[in-house]
C-alpha cells in the first residue's frame, strides 16, 4: 500500500545478503556516523545535505537548485539559486556506476549466471548445505529450494513477516494489496458474485443429498431448516463446495470452541485455511451464532475478528494472492472455483471440472 500510495515499484534484494542492498544499507550507516559525531540530529543532517559530494554538488543543489545556509559563512553569490546540468549530472553518474560495477566484478569474478531449472542442484552458501530448485520465485533473480531440513526461497516464512510485521495484517491492508494485484476490489465483488450463485449451488446440494450421493451435504442443508438468513445461505453454500466437488476440508476449514480447546492443537498442520470459532457444543455442520472467523496460514493466525464465515473466505483469498501461496492441494477445485466463477478473475482459464460445474450451475433453473 505505501509503495502503491507513493507510486514507486518495490523490488526486494537477496534474502540473508546485506550486500546486495548495498547502497541502502551504506546510506544508513552514513546517517548513524553523523549522529555519533553530533549529538545534534537536525544540524548534523543540515551539512550532509550542504556539502558537495565528488561531483561538486550537494544533495541540496540536486533535490532543490540551490544552497542550503549553513554556520560555516558563504558569499551571498552562492545562495542564488542556480540549477546545475542535469543531464550532464546523470551521464557522468551513470558513468560512475558502471566503472564501479566493472572493477567490483573483475575483483570478485563474478559473472551472470544462466536460469535455474526445477530439479537443478545448487549449494546455498548462506545455509551451508546443498538443495534442489522447486520453482522461481516472485523476486528478480530468486528461487524457491528444497535442503534436507526446509524449504527455502526469496520469500520469507508468513510467520515471520507477521511477527516483524503485524500491522500488514489487517483487513485494509490485504484489501488494498489485493486491489494492486488484481485492480478489483475484494470484498465486495466476492459477496456480489456469490450471491448470484447461492441459489443454484443450494439447489445443486439438494438435488445431491436426496439423491445419496453426497450424504454430508444433508447436514449443512439442515441448518438452514432453523436459520434461513442471508448470511446463513452464503456459509453453507461456501461449506457445502468442497464435499460437492468431493474434497476433503477438514484440514483446511475448521470450528472450535473458543473457550474450550486449545488453540495450538486445533492448528497444527494448518498451512492455509479458516478457523471458525463458536461458543459452547457444536450440535449442527456450522455454529449459528459465531464467536470469531480467523485466517490460519503456516499454524499461526494472522487475521481474526472477522464478522462471518463469508467474509474469512474473502479475506483467505485476498491473503492467498498478496503473499503469492498456492492453493491447498485437498481444496484446490474449490479455491479454483472461488477464483474463476465466483471472483470471476481469469475465468477462461479454469480446469476441466471448475468449466463442468460452472456450466451445470447456468443451465440449473431456480
Amino acid at each position: 500500500m505505501f509503495a502503491e500510495e507513493y507510486q514507486f515499484t518495490h523490488v526486494t534484494s537477496s534474502p540473508r545478503y546485506p550486500q546486495a542492498n548495498g547502497e541502502a544499507e551504506r546510506a544508513v550507516r552514513t546517517i548513524k556516523d553523523l549522529w555519533k559525531k553530533d549529538p545534534d540530529h537536525s544540524r548534523a543532517l543540515l551539512a550532509y545535505r550542504a556539502t558537495p559530494l565528488e561531483h561538486g554538488f550537494s544533495p541540496a543543489q540536486l533535490l532543490m537548485g540551490r544552497n542550503l545556509r549553513t554556520s560555516l559563512p558563504q558569499p551571498t553569490a552562492k545562495m542564488d539559486p542556480q540549477w546545475p546540468d542535469l543531464l550532464a549530472f546523470r551521464k557522468k553518474d551513470e558513468e560512475g556506476r558502471r566503472q564501479q560495477a566493472k572493477y567490483y566484478n573483475r575483483r570478485h569474478r563474478s559473472r551472470p549466471l544462466s536460469q535455474l531449472t526445477p530439479g537443478q542442484k545448487v549449494w546455498i552458501t548462506t545455509e551451508g548445505t546443498s538443495g534442489a530448485v522447486v520453482r522461481s520465485a516472485s523476486t528478480p533473480r530468486s528461487y524457491v529450494v528444497e535442503t534436507d531440513r526446509e524449504i527455502v526461497g526469496g520469500e520469507p516464512l508468513i510467520s515471520e513477516i507477521f511477527n516483524r510485521w503485524p500491522a500488514l495484517f489487517t483487513e485494509r491492508q490485504i484489501s488494498a494489496e489485493f486491489k494492486r494485484i488484481v485492480t478489483t476490489d475484494l470484498l465486495q465483488p466476492f459477496l456480489e458474485g456469490l450471491d448470484g450463485l447461492v441459489p443454484r449451488l443450494l439447489e445443486v446440494y439438494k438435488a445431491a443429498a436426496m439423491s445419496g450421493r453426497k450424504l454430508s451435504l444433508k447436514s449443512i442443508l439442515q441448518c438452514l431448516e432453523k436459520d434461513d438468513t442471508n448470511q446463513k445461505r452464503r456459509t453453507a453454500a461456501l461449506l457445502g463446495l468442497p464435499y460437492y466437488i468431493s474434497e476433503d476440508p477438514s484440514g483446511i476449514i475448521k470450528t472450535c470452541d473458543a473457550h474450550g480447546e486449545q488453540l495450538d492443537v486445533i492448528m497444527k498442520g494448518m498451512q492455509v485455511g479458516l478457523l471458525i470459532g463458536h461458543e459452547g457444543v457444536l450440535q449442527d455442520a456450522f455454529p449459528h451464532e459465531l464467536f470469531n472467523v480467523a485466517v490460519v496460514v503456516e499454524e499461526t493466525i494472522i487475521l481474526h475478528s472477522l464478522q462471518n464465515v463469508p467474509e474469512g473466505f474473502a479475506m483467505l483469498m485476498g491473503i492467498i494472492y498478496c503473499f503469492n501461496l498456492e492453493y491447498p492441494q485437498k481444496m484446490k477445485y474449490t479455491f479454483e472455483f472461488l477464483q474463476r466463477v465466483v471472483m470471476q478473475i481469469k475465468p477462461d482459464q479454469g480446469s476441466v471440472r471448475i468449466h463442468g460445474l460452472r456450466n451445470k450451475l447456468l443451465r440449473y433453473r431456480v
